[in-house]
């Protein structure tokens, strides 16, 4: 009694057919549609805006307005978030320096550099003769109304320390 097996995949799989050249022109050229229109897609929006500009002055000049607003707004709290978190990081590095003074040697708040080294006589804050230079010889950290009234907070809260 023996079993002749035999194992034939042939007739599970598809023949290769050429694909017609016409199924391939309407793939190639969908794709290349969609490729002009994503690359394209600004210059439109940028050309929707100055046809409406041109029908609509009064709007244009209220959209760049709103606009202008917008983008000064952001600037500004970037920026004031910017000031704020340099000035958490200079009052903690003062607040470590007056404790631990054998542990951390003073260095630049804005260039991190550990020559030529200065520090501001109100609050402390350290910096190298070119970054001081060239931020006009005013103190960051001092010159803004904010942290004036923070530091006067933290000073009071470090007496009792």
């Amino acid at each position: 009694s023996t079993v002749h097996l035999t194992l034939d995949s042939t007739s599970c799989f598809h023949k290769p057919a050429v694909t017609d050249l016409s199924v391939t022109a309407y793939h190639l050229a969908l794709t290349s549609g969609l490729l002009v229109l994503s690359v394209t897609q600004v210059f439109f929006l940028r050309f929707r805006h100055a046809v409406c500009d041109s029908f609509y002055p009064v709007r244009r000049k209220k959209r760049a307005e709103y606009l202008h607003t917008k983008i000064l707004k952001a600037r500004t709290y970037k920026l004031k978030h910017a000031a704020e978190e340099v000035f958490t990081r200079v009052s903690e590095r003062n607040k470590l320096c007056r404790m631990f003074p054998w542990l951390y040697k003073p260095q630049c708040v804005l260039c991190s550099g550990r020559e030529n080294i200065q520090k501001c006589d109100w609050c402390q804050t350290v910096y190298c003769k070119t970054c001081l230079n060239d931020i006009g010889e005013t103190c960051r950290v001092c010159s803004d109304i904010t942290f004036r009234r923070k530091s006067r907070l933290i000073e009071s809260s470090n007496k009792y320390l």
